[in-house]
């Protein structure tokens, strides 16, 4: 796995939950080759899944709110600069390169699913 802090966080509804803080977020932004034009350095990154086969859920938080995506919606993700520190079109980058996908399926590799 790249050199990301992967730490598994507990939740009560979700059997894999990753949280990244803004280094880790520049990190994986830098892995999978996308330039965020937005200057907010106070994003954290959350990965997610409910349970195995579940669709794998995307937050986004900065200080002016929060995004949330699935990686299997249809369309271009709505988030705006301004209020989630990220657009739509870099986060759509994000999301469609394969080292994100390798990372995430890194991070499945990781839980042990009930």
């Amino acid at each position: 796995m790249h050199d990301l802090n992967a730490e598994i966080v507990p939740h009560p509804d979700y059997q894999m939950y990753f949280e990244f803080d803004n280094e880790n977020f520049v990190s994986i932004l830098k892995i999978c080759g996308v330039h965020r034009r937005g200057t907010d350095r106070s994003i954290t990154l959350v990965i997610r899944q409910a349970a195995k086969g579940t669709s794998t859920q995307i937050i986004v938080r900065s200080r002016r709110g929060k995004f949330q995506w699935g990686l299997d919606d249809a369309g271009t993700p709505t988030a705006t600069i301004r209020n989630h520190g990220i657009s739509g079109r870099d986060l759509q980058k994000l999301f469609d390169s394969p080292e994100f996908k390798n990372i995430v399926a890194q991070l499945k590799e990781k839980i042990e699913w009930k």
